[in-house]
């Protein structure tokens, strides 16, 4: 009933479906508990699953999630990024951009971040306009930042401070700005160019996580700029 209503645009209905449903599931926790309360809900969140993503892709997210519970990154890298490329096949880019998203993250907590920024700046490239874009981008740039770190290179350096300023120029209205600022002002003090990092520090907004860090920066950026 509720599949059918939503086929028909019955948002209506759909959602005094979802309610009792809620409501039934509320129940068999309180009556059943246990395994059944854990099937009941299990089939109620695949059936929304396969609702908002469809046969092939839901069970193909399915598999990931469960590899990636079970510890097996490789796996879960392996099911997510199938599942990337069935959402974009299916002309979902919502669903592209936040598995794909997803997928980043995983390869992160995998340690490969290398791998993780070129994911991101593949789904930004795809969807330059999604709202998720400019957060997506700025984990892009953390993981670029920490193979940076893992692996130091002139090349690895010059890529990740064209990729800071593209950010900037990109999405200037994004609230990332200031993280991207902070970001850039460390890389341009630690590449002894305190001239300009005080300028990106400058521009980290007071309200922002980094604000005092940045202050503390300037104040660095400051007393470097009097000793040379």
């Amino acid at each position: 009933l509720r599949r059918a209503a939503s086929q028909r645009s019955a948002s209506a209905l759909v959602g005094q479906l979802d309610e009792q449903a809620q409501k039934d599931l509320k129940l068999v926790d309180v009556q059943a508990g246990g395994v059944w309360s854990r099937r009941c809900r299990a089939i109620w969140s695949g059936t929304q699953s396969v609702e908002r993503y469809g046969q092939r892709l839901a069970a193909q997210l399915a598999k990931a999630r469960a590899e990636y519970l079970a510890g097996r990154i490789d796996s879960a890298i392996t099911a997510y990024a199938a599942a990337v490329e069935l959402a974009h096949e299916d002309g979902k880019s919502d669903v592209e951009m936040d598995v794909g998203y997803t997928l980043a993250a995983v390869l992160a907590k995998g340690g490969r971040w290398e791998e993780a920024a070129r994911r991101c700046r593949q789904l930004v490239s795809a969807h330059p306009d999604h709202p998720q874009a400019a957060e997506i981008d700025m984990f892009g740039l953390h993981a670029a930042g920490r193979s940076l770190d893992e692996q130091p290179s002139d090349e690895r350096r010059a890529a990740y401070a064209q990729a800071l300023a593209e950010h900037l120029r990109r999405f200037p209205g994004s609230s990332t700005v200031s993280e991207a600022e902070y970001l850039r002002g460390r890389l341009l003090e630690a590449g002894g160019h305190p001239a300009e990092a005080l300028a990106a520090y400058l521009r980290v907004k007071p309200d922002h996580v980094r604000s005092a860090a940045a202050s503390a920066a300037v104040g660095r950026c400051l007393v470097a700029q009097l000793l040379m």
